[in-house]
């Protein structure tokens, strides 16, 4: 779910310049990039896509707890 929203933003123009390009103006190589972004990509494209594997798998909350730790360790790690 991720790489199709984050893929969507890169190729509409539009998306690109009001919405995605906030994330871009981070440059520092640092773990905090991960979460500079535009409210609604925070909301759709991070946190919603985080959740999709929980709610789609019907989850138990433990499960759910250790994938958003591991998720956000892993997309810290990336940036």
């Amino acid at each position: 779910a991720f790489y199709a929203f984050h893929h969507i933003l890169h190729q509409s123009a539009f998306l690109y310049q009001r919405i995605h390009k906030i994330h871009h103006r981070f440059t520092a190589p640092t773990a905090m990039a991960c979460v500079y972004a535009h409210p609604l990509e925070f909301a759709l494209a991070n946190v919603g896509a985080i959740y999709m594997g929980p709610i789609c798998t019907n989850a138990h909350p433990w499960t759910c707890y250790l994938w958003f730790i591991l998720a956000m360790l892993g997309t810290c790690k990336g940036h």
